[in-house]
Formats: C-alpha cells, structure tokens, sequence
C-alpha cells in the first residue's frame, strides 16, 4: 500500500469497518494529521470511535510497528495487568500488508508535558500511576519474539562518546560539539563505559519513557495516565525506564531555567520557574510506587537506585543531544543539563537525595 494520506484515511476506515457511513453523513469524523516518525492520524467522531493510526515511514519502522503490534497483545492478555490497562493502549488492528496500525484513540488528552508546561505541576497522583504501570509491565513473561530480538543492545547514548569515523559524517555541527565536550570530560565515558557494561536484558522495557509518551485524559472526575508508543519496546534493564522517568522531572525543571548570559549562576536555581522543590514529591512518589509494586528485595534497592540515577544523567544527555540534531547552539539551558548529569555520575548517593529528593 502506498503512503496514506489525509484524505485517504475515512475511506480506508469505512472499507475495513471502522467507520459507519452515517457519521460520514452526519459530518462527525474529524481527521487530524499528527505525524512524527511515522505517518499518524487521530480519528475521532462524537458518536463513533476514537482511532489513532500508525502507517511505517521506513524500513526499519515496519519492524517497529509489528512489535508495537505484539507488544499490545500482550498486554490484552495478560490477567495481571487486568487493573493497568485503562493506562496501556489497546491495539484494534494490525495490517501487516498496508505496514498500519490501528490503536484506540484516547478523547480529550494532552501529553504530560503539555500538562506540566500549562499547569507548572507535576502531579504525585500521576507519578504514582506510573510507577505502578512500569513495575506492571516489567513483571511480564518476555514476548517471544525469537532469539534475535533478545539480544537487544544497550541505549546508543551510552557509546556516543565514543563514535565510528565513518558516522561523523552523519552528526549535526551541535551534535559534534556535545560529542567534543563528552572526549573532553573523562568521567562521561567512563560511567557510560560502566553502565553499557552493566547492561542486562532482564525485563520487558519501552526504552523511550518521557512526558512526551504519556498522555492524560480525564475519566470521569479523575485524570487517567496512559504510557504510549511502544515501538522501541525490547528485553532490556528496568532501570533505564525508571532513569528516562526520573530525567523527565529534571528536565521540567532544568527547562524552566532562565539560563542566560546575563543571569547570574548563583541565581539559576532560585530563578526556575517550576522549582526542583516542586518536582521532588513526585519523583519520590514515582520511586515508592513502583518499587513497592516491583517487590524489590530490601538489600537490592541501594543498587537500583543508583543505577537509576546514572541513567537518568545519561539520559540528559540524550535529550541534549537530540535536541542539536536540527541547531549548532547550544543553549545556557542545554549546558546546565549537562553540568547537572555529569555531577549525577559522579556522585550518584548524593544526587539521588539532594536532586531528587529520593532516601538513600
């Protein structure tokens, strides 16, 4: 099937019995274009349903889309998420040939970011949801996807210090300069060295935790938190997801910074517009939920929760650097975040209760 298009998506719908026509009549379908990797459509209808279509925009995404596909099985299945599945997405349908996917659409939401950059509050009940919902996840039965995919490789963050002469060509002029001041701080290579070597495929993980993958939607009179976009899911470290969690904080705050040149250093921290203070309840709430629901073992919870705090700074790193993929500057905000995470790798203890307010 070629690429579908805006004006192709209700016919496509009402073929495969999606759609009925008399919303078609009415005038109740409203189709919105909201691509990003992939080519995606939110279908929504006031009578009718609410659908979100995925069509692959490359190779490698057609495999995505599958295993998002499997990965939303599974949670249908499995009797112990029956309590956490208003917080996972429910696949309607796979088209393997058309390369689509096609999940219930989620009425009136916002992402978690927009939440928390119109309202200025990360919300504890929310951050507890979470952390139930990825302990949920991380207790199931690995998907069999077959021998390959359970060698999947640690974050690519983690070797970017360290890059092949033949992808330089590749980075952006601001991606280049996070690589340069990475070589020029040794410690950021050695912990990332570290964590890569650390790295264990011990739990289903969705790899790409962030504000922008979870969206809130209100049911009834209490808002409803949902983890989405699956695609990158794969056996992988728990900890990489509770880091990625945890750095969504910093980064709300770290954003809010009025990091310029004028701005004195002393003052950054009082200047914040949505104070670390504000964020650190959440992240402990985060933290308690889900290690209660994870049933962590009392003499292993020191160790998960410094490797957690090291893969939140390096996931800093990350969301630096994809930033410079389309800019060359990089901002007194982009700097903060990397002062901040290589102070996290170097003193993980001391971050973990001073940064984000969590007891050693």
């Amino acid at each position: 099937m070629p690429r579908l298009s805006l004006s192709a998506v209700v016919p496509y719908l009402l073929e495969r019995g999606f759609l009925d026509k008399k919303l078609i009549v009415g005038g109740d379908v409203s189709v919105e274009d909201v691509s990003r990797r992939n080519r995606n459509f939110r279908v929504e209808s006031r009578r009718g349903p609410c659908l979100f279509l995925k069509q692959a925009s490359s190779p490698d995404a057609v495999t995505t889309l599958a295993r998002e596909a499997s990965v939303c099985r599974s949670f249908a299945n499995e009797r112990a998420l029956t309590d956490l599945r208003p917080h996972l997405p429910r696949l309607q349908a796979h088209f393997p040939a058309d390369n689509l996917l096609i999940l219930e659409g989620v009425r009136r939401s916002q992402s978690l970011r927009e939440l928390q950059t119109r309202k200025g509050v990360a919300p504890v009940e929310t951050a507890m949801t979470l952390g139930r919902v990825m302990a949920g996840v991380h207790k199931l039965a690995m998907p069999d996807w077959g021998e390959a995919e359970l060698q999947s490789k640690p974050p690519w963050i983690l070797s970017i210090s360290r890059p092949e002469m033949g992808a330089l060509s590749e980075f952006s002029m601001g991606q280049l300069r996070i690589i340069a001041i990475l070589q020029r701080f040794p410690d950021f290579g050695l912990a990332f060295d570290e964590l890569r070597r650390g790295w264990r495929n011990t739990a289903l993980i969705h790899y790409d935790i962030k504000w922008d993958n979870v969206l809130i939607a209100r049911r009834g009179r209490r808002p409803n938190a949902m983890i989405i976009d699956w695609e990158l899911a794969g056996p992988g470290d728990p900890c990489w997801d509770i880091g990625s969690e945890l750095s969504s904080y910093l980064n709300g705050w770290l954003g809010s910074i009025p990091a310029t040149r004028d701005t004195p250093p002393e003052r950054l921290v009082e200047l914040a517009r949505h104070p670390l203070t504000g964020m650190q309840p959440s992240m402990a709430a985060f933290w308690d939920a889900y290690a209660g629901s994870m049933g962590i073992a009392p003499d292993a919870v020191g160790s998960w929760k410094v490797r957690s705090v090291r893969y939140a700074a390096a996931r800093l790193v990350q969301t630096v650097y994809e930033r410079m993929q389309s800019s060359s500057h990089l901002s007194g905000n982009d700097v903060c975040a990397l002062q901040v995470s290589l102070n996290m790798l170097r003193r993980p203890e001391e971050a973990l209760v001073r940064l984000l307010g969590i007891p050693l």
